[in-house]
């Protein structure tokens, strides 16, 4: 069970100050997109919000409605204000350019047909890390064998080397998006 707190987190791409089609989190004076479905929660709908010194989005206020389904509305993922801050770790493709004639192949290959070292191949973005809230109860479940579903990313499973208890540090196992480069 994850405490439903008077503040909480969603993720930052949910809120925007302008509407754009197809767009699926809370926009102020939309018709459609002014109130959210928080996940496994209630109905929230939008009030106010402030922004920072350098014009960023700092804080949203918002009205709790009641936990009554209302259909059409955009499902958002939240963790409470006790969330914890952790470490996640997305990796993307390790080798990079391995198309050849409109087919994916081995890093080996492609590296032959360009007539270069497969390592020349090595794609130096292929890790991403994020700093992330979590609930903190998994904070008891973090053991090497348990995995676990970031709702919007993926599965992941606790780095066995860098995490600790005080700063757990999550590896993506499977992701959920498609590539959109293949």
């Amino acid at each position: 069970e994850v405490d439903f707190t008077r503040e909480l987190y969603i993720p930052r791409e949910k809120f925007r100050l302008d509407m754009v089609k197809g767009y699926k989190g809370m926009v102020p004076d939309s018709p459609k997109n002014t109130s959210i479905r928080l996940l496994n929660a209630a109905v929230i709908t939008y009030e106010s919000h402030e922004l920072d010194a350098a014009g960023n989005i700092s804080e949203v206020r918002v009205k709790l409605e009641s936990t009554a389904q209302q259909k059409g509305l955009s499902v958002v993922s939240w963790v409470p204000s006790t969330a914890v801050k952790a470490e996640a770790r997305i990796y993307g493709r390790l080798f990079k350019d391995c198309v050849v004639d409109g087919v994916e192949v081995h890093a080996e290959r492609a590296a032959k047909e360009r007539g270069v070292d497969f390592v020349d191949l090595f794609n130096h973005d292929s890790l991403h890390t994020a700093d992330i809230l979590i609930e903190p109860g998994i904070l008891g479940e973090l053991t090497v064998d348990a995995r676990w579903q970031f709702i919007t990313v993926g599965y992941f499973c606790i780095d066995r080397v860098d995490s600790t208890p005080e700063a757990p540090v999550f590896n993506l196992i499977v992701g959920l998006k498609e590539d959109k480069s293949k």
